[in-house]
């Protein structure tokens, strides 16, 4: 039997390459992500409102690996201090 990988951020630069790997390796993969997306037919996309604080219950069941790669674009503005500040303050808190 396969591993099953979640990913956060699954549909990021990062997260679809790696996602494709994954599925060519022969892996379940499911994401974790704001929206409901198509990236490929063998991926289930549970829900985060990262907002309201809330995550699919169900988004965890049967995962052997999570891989955390969601978080702030650094492409879509200047890398400040406060930026980097406000990025890592927040992220401990939308999954607790």
């Amino acid at each position: 039997m396969s591993k099953h990988i979640l990913i956060t951020g699954g549909t990021g630069m990062v997260g679809t390459k790696l996602t494709q790997l994954l599925l060519d390796k022969g892996y379940s993969v499911s994401h974790l992500s704001r929206k409901l997306t198509d990236v490929d037919t063998r991926v289930h996309t549970y829900l985060w409102d990262v907002n309201k604080g809330e995550i699919d219950e169900h988004a965890v069941d049967g995962v052997d690996v999570i891989v955390h790669l969601a978080g702030a674009n650094v492409a879509d503005g200047r890398w400040t201090n406060d930026r980097k500040k406000r990025s890592s303050a927040a992220a401990p808190n939308q999954l607790s």
